[in-house]
């Protein structure tokens, strides 16, 4: 019996724990944020103010980066039927 044909990717994610000051009440927490790819600490300490910042919150460093790597796995039917087509490049 042969096996079911399965299309399959590994996903980098980074999960960013970020030291955040709320603007109203001028405390400080810290807030996760997942981003997709792989980023070191010092990255997104550069990248921070662009990516995190918003009403009412302000990004003033990252405190702890997690590195995650999943294999996600669909069945080649379900991919056809599912994914978009994508012009030839030449």
């Amino acid at each position: 019996m042969p096996r079911k044909r399965v299309v399959s990717r590994t996903i980098s994610t980074t999960s960013a724990r970020c030291l955040m000051i709320n603007l109203k009440t001028e405390e400080p927490y810290k807030e996760t944020f997942v981003i997709n790819g792989s980023f070191t600490r010092e990255e997104i300490n550069r990248k921070g103010e662009r990516l995190f910042n918003g009403p009412g919150k302000k990004f003033v460093r990252c405190v702890k980066v997690i590195h995650n790597s999943d294999l996600y796995i669909m069945p080649e039917a379900d991919f056809i039927k599912l994914a978009k087509k994508s012009k030839k490049e030449n």
